[in-house]
């Protein structure tokens, strides 16, 4: 057996890392041109069904993927910030987390919101040119003024988010000694204070090939079966 504690299942690591390829693949195709509009489009359904999946999994998965293992107090919050900036800060919240954190779990709940928000919005765009999302024109001409401005504007705000993201694991790794990358990739943490009790048993790996099939059906009939311009799907 690998050394640590396994805290992070299978599903949720998968989750994290084909997200970060898909988001980085829609961001590319999106800078490439309108020539790959349609690459943009997949993989942004892509993302879709990622977060269908995450938003099931924070419901049904394992003990620190529930999004009721979130700590969300704006109080512990701003004391854990805090404690980050200023080490001589002596309270209950400097301890090692077995989960998400508290500024962690705000991390969370942010960049899911705003990343599916972007998706959503890429449902209604039109480029103009070759490719219009499923739903452009489908609620008028308003609404696609709407989101095609939140789509073109909230990308700056997540990209700076994941950029604190990335910012915060290199920060845990040098400076508190907290290999959150290693343990997003093994699933196992070996920081101090972390012990068996914490301890998940297993992936519910069953259950999250059910929540898969769903999340995909569901992005099919969204962008396919119910959308009122069909696009091609592959």
């Amino acid at each position: 057996m690998a050394p640590g504690v396994l805290i992070w299942d299978l599903p949720t690591r998968l989750f994290h890392w084909l997200l970060v390829l898909s988001f980085s693949a829609s961001f590319i195709f999106a800078k490439l041109g309108s020539e790959f509009i349609d690459w943009h489009l997949r993989s942004g359904y892509v993302v879709l069904a990622l977060l269908t999946f995450r938003l099931m999994w924070g419901i049904v998965g394992t003990r620190y993927a529930l999004f009721k293992s979130l700590n969300l107090n704006p109080q512990d919050i701003w004391r854990y910030g805090r404690s980050l900036v200023n080490p001589k800060v002596n309270d209950n919240l400097t301890k090692t987390y077995a989960g998400h954190n508290p500024l962690g779990s705000l991390m969370v709940v942010f960049l899911l919101s705003a990343i599916a928000i972007q998706a959503v919005s890429g449902l209604f765009m039109d480029d103009e040119i070759f490719t219009t999302g499923p739903y452009s024109g489908a609620l008028g001409d308003s609404v696609d003024a709407v989101m095609s401005t939140i789509h073109h504007n909230l990308i700056n705000v997540i990209l700076v988010a994941i950029g604190f993201h990335v910012f915060a694991a290199f920060y845990y790794l040098f400076r508190k000694k907290q290999n959150l990358i290693k343990a997003m990739f093994t699933g196992r943490k070996l920081e101090e204070g972390i012990v068996q009790e914490h301890q998940i048993q297993h992936s519910k790996l069953v259950i999250a090939l059910v929540v898969v099939i769903v999340a995909v059906l569901f992005v099919y009939w969204l962008v396919v079966l119910n959308a009122p311009v069909i696009e091609e799907w592959y």
